[in-house]
């Protein structure tokens, strides 16, 4: 599925990528040409952990009901015309690429699946931002959770004290308990 947007995919986290890979193979199962928003949010809603699951989960949104509430609204073509793998929709890319980007502005080095979910959510209409709508998860809710995932993530690092040592000239990283 490389693209533009998928393009250097290291950045993206590993359960990012089960996500985008559950969401093109949902497409090329109900014979689709493009990965739309909702497989993108049907494969998220399948990943038992990670940040957007556990972010769900605090909001109390009821991912199974969500995944068949998908899953009954997706139509299957009678056959496949295009015999390759589906690519991502303009729509899913725009959501693909406000997740890169709300990872850029937290100053991450990878992008994560709670990226993703803000990143549907970034949308103004759909069925994918209904459904989450629904269930009470919003934008400013999800953007809040990372963040205070983000402050918690940190407090938990152990600080890093550098120093250089005199016999090597080089830098040393020790654990501190300051």
């Amino acid at each position: 599925m490389p693209s533009k947007y998928t393009k250097g995919f290291d950045v993206y986290s590993r359960r990012l990528r089960q996500v985008f890979n559950g969401a093109q193979s949902k497409a090329r199962r109900l014979c689709r040409r493009d990965v739309t928003r909702e497989h993108l949010l049907w494969s998220l809603l399948q990943q038992e952990d990670g940040g957007a699951a556990r972010i769900l989960t605090k909001l109390g949104a009821d991912r199974c009901a969500m995944s068949s509430s998908l899953e009954s609204g997706f139509s299957v073509v009678e056959n496949d015309p295009w015999g390759f793998a589906p690519l991502m929709s303009p729509r899913a890319k725009k959501v693909i690429r406000t997740a890169v980007n709300q990872a850029r502005l937290a100053k991450l080095q990878r992008v994560g699946t709670e990226h993703l979910l803000a990143g549907l959510l970034d949308a103004d209409e759909g069925r994918s931002v209904d459904l989450l709508h629904a269930h009470r998860v919003t934008r400013e809710r999800v953007l809040e959770e990372i963040r205070l995932s983000g402050l918690r993530h940190r407090a938990e690092q152990p600080r890093v004290r550098r120093t250089r040592s005199r016999s090597t000239g080089g830098t040393c990283e020790r654990a501190s308990d300051e």
